[in-house]
């Protein structure tokens, strides 16, 4: 009697997981002479994520930013009275890069007023280094100021924040307005108000939304200020570069919510006077290989 075996096989796989060793960037701040500059505000930020990191120089010059994930970066560092100082750098995982920083002299030193903050990642509110050498003035209202107006106020309402900034119109929530800024107007306020004169940009997420027949700005526009996570007023038309022919007497930007480091989502519902009703959503994704998603909407 003859008699088959059937060979059985096992296989077994084994995955190696290895955990990315955080970088590091250290280096010392010298002025033209080669003398130490201390308090110097060192930036870091990812140019993929656009996460950021900050440092201060020592009173030796010394400074040190850690727990950098590997990848490429923009490194700034500044002070008042010194020029703005920019690289480009890369890091490997787990590498400790020297970068010693030299700060050329300012022949102009200028300043900025701030209010406000926003999320990690957003657009508009400047950074440390964007305050000292902004030539500009900027105030910009964050998402707690705007809370404080009700979750039906406008997009002027908002605007009316910021100082020397004044709304004509009529009704209330996000019908249509005049705004000005130091006196300088944009708008269609209707009934009640007056119609501006189109000598101030305003942009969503830095695409300008004013009407392109009139070059005024309808504050209807932009109906849900639940989805903005920040507003920057600035006055003054400001660096050629980021301005619009508009841009006479200033600017307002309305930077719209940001995705988070991880899964987010916020529902609002609300009721109120007059048979007000509102709905807003938001839904955010984690950066993910460079990518990351945001979802927001209401009526």
């Amino acid at each position: 009697m003859n008699r088959r075996f059937c060979p059985v096989y096992f296989f077994c796989f084994a995955t190696v997981v290895s955990a990315q060793t955080p970088s590091a960037v250290t280096g010392q701040v010298l002025d033209p002479s080669g003398t130490p500059v201390g308090e110097a505000a060192i930036t870091l930020t990812n140019v993929t994520t656009h996460t950021f990191s900050e440092a201060a120089s020592d009173s030796s010059g010394n400074y040190t930013v850690t727990g950098l994930a590997p990848g490429s970066y923009s490194l700034r560092a500044a002070k008042p009275g010194f020029a703005l100082y920019e690289r480009s750098l890369t890091l490997q995982a787990g590498q400790t890069l020297t970068a010693n920083i030299s700060l050329p002299l300012s022949a102009v030193q200028q300043t900025v007023v701030v209010n406000g903050g926003s999320l990690l990642g957003a657009t508009a509110e400047p950074s440390q280094t964007d305050i000292f050498l902004s030539d500009q003035t900027l105030r910009v209202i964050d998402r707690t100021q705007m809370d404080m107006l009700g979750p039906l106020a406008g997009a002027a309402q908002v605007v009316d924040l910021a100082p020397g900034a004044r709304v004509t119109g009529y009704d209330t929530g996000a019908t249509k307005y005049t705004i000005s800024l130091n006196g300088i107007n944009q708008g269609w306020g209707g009934y009640g108000g007056y119609t501006g004169g189109a000598s101030l940009g305003i942009t969503f997420d830095g695409i300008p939304i004013m009407d392109p027949a009139t070059g005024l700005w309808q504050s209807a526009t932009i109906p849900q200020m639940q989805i903005i996570q920040d507003t920057a007023v600035t006055y003054g038309p400001g660096d050629p570069l980021h301005r619009w022919y508009t841009n006479v007497g200033g600017s307002v930007e309305f930077t719209p919510l940001q995705p988070g480091n991880q899964f987010h989502g916020d529902l609002m519902l609300t009721y109120g006077s007059y048979n007000q009703k509102n709905l807003q959503f938001d839904i955010s994704s984690p950066v993910y290989k460079g990518w990351s998603t945001i979802l927001a909407g209401g009526g």
